[in-house]
């Protein structure tokens, strides 16, 4: 069975004790997908029959045939522990209060939550049921291609990158055409691309506002509601606001999350 309950630095301990590491965050994609499109580290093809997912609990190891690398389990069975701070990726994060983990898990319903390129992340103690890890071993004699970084690994650097319509990469980020180097407020860190510059404090977050969060009800997930979450038989989405907001809304009124998208929740509710 694939080990869980773990927190990052109980992972981090077990692959040091043999000479490994936890893979970053761009390792554990790159080796989930074969450096390709892939949805999946199978291929495009639905999670049915390729991955442990839909369960009540993990399934012994290479229960389901190899993806890309001949590497077992990098889609569903339990989510891993990456050595990544979550931020604006493919840079890693300067500093992050949150770990990046990949790959789906065993009680993922939905294949959008299965897919190669999603991210999670979780605060570097937690342990839970879905979450565990797997080691990787940097090659001694391997030159670090964009120079080394103080902690002994290498730093990151990104050649090229998909951005969204209207952006292009400019060597250091996805920004409208024309628009060169980090920008307003930002300063270029080695290794970590554009982030806010050091004499200048973030925005602090003011209050959430919850009065912008729509609540209707959505009767066509009942039936998944009552599989699922049998004390909230009730589908309700919560729409508008940030999803900081829509989270305070829904557990004020005992609601927890179905699914989540741009935008809005779903939400199972009493």
């Amino acid at each position: 069975m694939p080990i869980n309950c773990v927190d990052a630095a109980q992972a981090e301990a077990f692959c040091a004790a043999r000479g490994g590491r936890l893979p970053t965050e761009a390792e554990w994609e790159y080796a989930a997908s074969g450096g390709d499109a892939r949805l999946y580290s199978w291929g495009n093809e639905s999670p049915d029959g390729r991955a442990c997912w839909k369960k009540g609990g993990a399934c012994p190891v290479k229960s389901f045939p190899s993806g890309a690398f001949g590497l077992f389990d990098m889609t569903g069975n339990v989510w891993e522990w990456t050595s990544t701070g979550y931020g604006d990726y493919p840079w890693p994060a300067v500093d992050s209060s949150t770990r990046v983990y990949r790959g789906g898990g065993w009680s993922r319903r939905f294949e959008k939550w299965m897919r190669v390129r999603l991210r999670n992340r979780v605060q570097p103690g937690e342990r839970k049921s879905h979450l565990g890890f797997r080691c990787a071993r940097s090659l001694v004699a391997e030159p670090c291609p964009f120079g080394a970084a103080p902690d002994g690994g290498c730093l990151a650097g990104v050649l090229d990158a998909e951005c969204r319509e209207g952006k292009t990469w400019n060597g250091v980020r996805c920004a409208p055409a024309g628009e060169a180097g980090c920008g307003a407020l930002h300063e270029l860190v080695p290794g970590h691309g554009c982030q806010w510059a050091t004499a200048i404090e973030q925005p602090a977050q003011g209050p959430l506002d919850l009065a912008a969060v729509k609540r209707a009800r959505s009767t066509e997930f009942d039936h998944d509601c009552q599989t699922f979450q049998p004390k909230r038989p009730h589908a309700n989405r919560f729409e508008g606001g940030t999803h900081e907001a829509r989270n305070a809304v829904e557990r004020a009124a005992g609601c927890k999350n179905r699914d989540v998208g741009v935008g809005w929740n779903s939400a199972c509710c009493p």
